[in-house]
C-alpha cells in the first residue's frame, strides 16, 4: 500500500514504539494509558 494514499491521522494511530532498553516511567495508571491514548483521561484508568 502506498502511505500517500493513507490519511496522517490515520498512519499516526497506527504507528508505535517499542525500545530496546528497559526503563521504567514514575507514572501513575491514569498517565501510562494516556501515554497509549492521548485522547484518555484519567477517568480511563477507574474504567478498565
Amino acid at each position: 500500500m502506498d502511505l500517500r494514499d493513507i490519511d496522517p491521522a490515520d498512519l499516526r494511530e497506527r504507528i508505535g514504539v517499542v525500545f530496546q532498553d528497559f526503563m521504567e516511567y514514575d507514572l501513575t495508571a491514569a498517565e501510562n494509558i494516556m501515554i497509549g491514548d492521548l485522547t484518555a483521561t484519567a477517568a480511563a484508568a477507574r474504567a478498565s
